[in-house]
């Protein structure tokens, strides 16, 4: 008899810290942009997650760059210098038993060898109609330059529209928890204890 009782009272004390600690869910959202590992945090609701902990490790679990997150729950950490593409996981600790991480795929780094170079040595000049009719001649780009500039563009873009994109991705993927399970969890946790005191009481009487 007390043996299930215990057994019952844990499991009541289970489920309502389950219900507390869903409300106080941790997102994590991380991408590459141009050399760096970017990391965007937030509580359920929207509230960022400042100060948090954050470890990026390598596939054979060694810390490879570590980090705390900013007041609006954001953090960006510069890759070293000659960084090979590689399969990372970040994971974000916020305390109080708040943690989650996010895997990164070698293919979620696309920029190259040369990128960093290109991004910030070349740059296509595009002449205006005043200087169409002063000048004789075009430049004429290489075939080289032509392609880093195809690579920073890319970058570019990927950091202004497909890293935003994921980003609703994952959060639209997370279930929301509304005030309306966190009171019927609740409702949960009271109604069991109403009903273990009321079996208590019969069993009592019983006797």
């Amino acid at each position: 008899m007390k043996n299930s009782s215990a057994l019952f009272i844990a499991s009541v004390f289970l489920l309502c810290g389950s219900t507390a600690a869903n409300a106080h869910r941790l997102n994590v959202f991380a991408y590459s942009q141009a050399h760096e590992i970017c990391v965007e945090t937030s509580f359920q609701g929207g509230k960022p997650a400042r100060g948090a902990d954050v470890r990026v490790l390598t596939e054979e679990g060694t810390v490879f760059l570590t980090a705390k997150t900013e007041q609006d729950g954001k953090v960006c950490m510069a890759l070293p210098d000659g960084f090979e593409p590689a399969p990372l996981t970040v994971i974000v600790n916020a305390g109080e038993g708040h943690q989650n991480q996010w895997k990164l795929s070698k293919e979620d780094f696309t920029f190259g060898a040369d990128s960093k170079t290109a991004v910030s040595t070349v740059k296509l000049e595009i002449p205006n109609k005043e200087a169409e009719t002063n000048t004789t001649s075009p430049k004429i780009y290489s075939q080289e330059e032509l392609d880093a500039a195809l690579k920073a563009a890319r970058e570019q873009a990927e950091m202004q529209v497909i890293a935003p994109l994921r980003k609703q991705l994952a959060e639209a993927q997370q279930p929301k928890i509304t005030w309306r399970d966190i009171v019927g969890g609740l409702g949960w946790c009271l109604g069991l204890g109403g009903l273990f005191a009321w079996i208590s009481t019969r069993r009592q009487k019983n006797k």
